[in-house]
């Protein structure tokens, strides 16, 4: 759904500010797309450079890191930071205490700076992956080591473009399979985002009341 909050904000009596703020927004657009093209194109460095790496990697661990590269976001929590940790460690057949995680998560760039006892969080989250209905790790408590449990990191530490790359496949598969129905479909969404589009247009031009 469309973002239309600076659209509303705009004062449509006044066509020359209307056309202005049209002209920042484009300007600030263009920007950002080459902002955007700079930093896409670092990060597919980086790709690289660990796809490279990798391939002297033994080949469960190799295959994990792959793994994590392709389908896995960056942790932007600290529950993320603790199972990816732990989904590689399990790769190079290591078992890890709960310091050991912390220590591994931030080496893999993790930042703990905004968690006022980072130890007290991951022992908590350590604890829920334990007690779950499918526990996600087992605990040996002689060495007091957990171990990831899953075939791969649970889908809340997914890349949203894993979603939005099996969505596409299932939509080609559709249109290869029934191109009628998938025609219906598109012309049906179109139909209703359009409607959605221009009811939303209307509601920012009705004049206030008293105005």
């Amino acid at each position: 759904m469309l973002d239309l909050s600076n659209v509303f904000g705009m004062d449509l009596s006044n066509l020359s500010a209307f056309r202005i703020q049209i002209a920042e927004a484009q300007t600030s657009i263009q920007k950002l797309y080459r902002l955007r093209r700079v930093i896409d194109g670092k990060i597919g460095d980086l790709k690289e450079l660990v796809r490279a790496n990798a391939n002297f990697l033994p080949d469960d661990e190799r295959a994990a890191e792959l793994l994590a590269l392709e389908m896995c976001k960056v942790p932007e929590n600290i529950t993320e930071a603790v199972k990816i940790t732990l989904f590689i460690a399990r790769a190079r057949k290591e078992a890890l205490t709960p310091v050991q995680i912390k220590e591994q998560a931030e080496q893999r760039g993790f930042d703990f700076s905004g968690y006022t006892n980072p130890m007290a969080s991951v022992h908590s989250i350590l604890k829920r992956m334990r007690d779950a209905e499918s526990p996600e790790v087992t605990f040996d408590e002689e060495t007091g080591t957990y171990t990831y449990t899953r075939a791969r990191p649970s889908l809340d530490v997914s890349d949203d473009w894993v979603y939005s790359k099996l969505n596409s496949m299932a939509w080609f598969q559709l249109v290869k399979r029934d191109e009628e129905k998938a025609n219906e479909i598109a012309v049906d969404t179109m139909t209703q985002f359009l409607a959605e589009l221009d009811s939303k247009v209307r509601r920012a031009k009705k004049p206030k009341d008293g105005e």
